[in-house]
C-alpha cells in the first residue's frame, strides 16, 4: 500500500484517521471503526495486574516503554494512571500509528518518540520508576546490552520475550501453517548458528535468526512489521536472561514462563532494585529521578 498524504474529503472521524493506515492494522481498536483483528486491546494484560499488585499504584511513577507498535500496551499501562508515560518507537509507521491512537483515546499524558531507545538510554539522564520491555529483546543484536541499560535506567523492570530452546522452537517449527499471518513465519525457527557472548562482565551463549525479509521490505514503511530493526537478531535461553537481569543489579521478584506457546517459548520477568539500592526520598520513600519527556 501507499499511505494517503493528500487532501481527505470526507467527514471527519476516527475512521479517517485510522484509514491513514487502511488494512494495514495489527490490533483491533477498542473503538467503533474498522482496524485490525488482534483483540488484545480489548483484554487485561496479566503482566500488568502482577506489578500493579507487587509495585502497588502507579500514580507518582514515570513509565518508559520500549516498542510500543501500534499503543496496545500504552494503552493498558495508562489505565493504571501513571504520572507521565514515555513511548519509544523506531518505526515511522509504527510511531504514526501510535499518534493516531493516542490522539484518538486521549493519550493526554503520553509522550510517543520516535527513534532507537538503545541511543535514548546510552545518551540521556533519563530514569523511570518502571521500564516495560514487551516483545523487544528477542528482536536485539545485543539482547544483554538492552538489559544492561534497562536495569540501569529504572528501578523497576518488566521483560516479556521469546527465548532460545532448540526442542521447543522445533515443535513451532512443525506448526509454521498457523503463522501465515505473521510478517516473518520463519523469525522463531530454530538458531541458526550459536555465538559466545562475553562483554559487560557478563559471559552467555546467543543464538542468531534471520529474519525471512528482503533489505527493501524492512525498509519499507508501508509493510506491517512484527520484526527488529536489523536484518537479524538474536535469542538468549531462559536462564540467562533471568542471570543476566541479576547481574546487572536487579532482584527478580517474579517469573512467568510461558513454553508451549505457539509461536515458541515465552516468558515474563519482573524485576526491581533492591531496595537498599533504591535512592531515599523525604520519610524514607524512594526518591524519584526525572524521566526525560522532550
Amino acid at each position: 500500500m501507499k499511505l494517503n498524504l493528500g487532501v481527505v474529503s470526507e467527514f471527519p472521524s476516527n475512521q479517517t484517521e485510522i484509514d491513514i493506515f487502511k488494512d494495514n492494522w495489527t490490533y483491533d481498536l477498542p473503538l467503533n471503526a474498522v482496524s485490525g483483528e488482534a483483540k488484545t486491546f480489548k483484554k487485561g494484560l496479566a503482566f500488568l495486574d502482577r506489578c500493579h499488585k507487587l509495585f502497588g499504584s502507579f500514580s507518582d511513577f514515570d513509565v518508559l516503554e520500549l516498542g510500543p507498535l501500534e499503543g496496545e500496551i500504552t494503552y493498558h499501562i495508562k489505565k493504571l494512571d501513571p504520572k507521565n508515560i514515555v513511548a519509544i518507537e523506531a518505526r515511522v509507521a509504527s510511531y504514526l500509528k501510535c499518534l493516531i491512537v493516542g490522539n484518538i483515546l486521549g493519550f493526554n499524558n503520553v509522550r510517543f518518540m520516535l527513534g532507537d531507545f538503545i541511543e535514548y538510554l546510552e545518551k540521556t539522564p533519563a530514569h523511570a520508576d518502571i521500564l516495560f520491555a514487551p516483545g523487544v529483546l528477542y528482536h536485539m543484536v545485543d539482547p544483554v546490552r538492552l538489559i544492561s541499560l534497562a536495569a540501569k535506567n529504572s528501578d523497576r523492570l518488566f521483560i516479556g520475550t521469546h527465548y532460545y530452546d532448540e526442542e521447543l522452537l522445533r515443535w513451532v517449527g512443525t506448526k509454521q501453517e498457523k503463522l501465515c499471518g505473521i510478517a516473518n513465519p520463519n523469525w522463531n525457527m530454530p538458531a541458526d548458528s550459536e555465538t559466545s557472548y562475553a562483554k559487560f562482565g557478563f559471559e552467555c551463549n546467543l543464538y542468531q535468526h534471520n529474519y525471512n525479509v528482503t533489505i527493501e521490505s524492512q525498509m519499507d514503511p508501508d509493510k506491517n512489521h512484527h520484526h527488529g530493526i536489523e536484518m537479524h537478531a538474536y535469542f538468549m535461553k531462559k536462564d540467562d536472561i533471568v542471570r543476566a537481569i541479576k547481574h546487572f543489579g536487579m532482584d527478580v521478584i517474579d517469573v512467568v514462563d510461558m513454553p508451549n506457546l505457539e509461536r515458541g517459548p515465552y516468558v515474563e520477568i519482573i524485576a526491581a532494585s533492591s531496595l537498599s539500592d533504591l535512592p531515599s526520598g523525604p520519610g524514607g520513600s524512594p526518591a524519584r529521578r526525572q524521566l526525560l519527556t522532550i
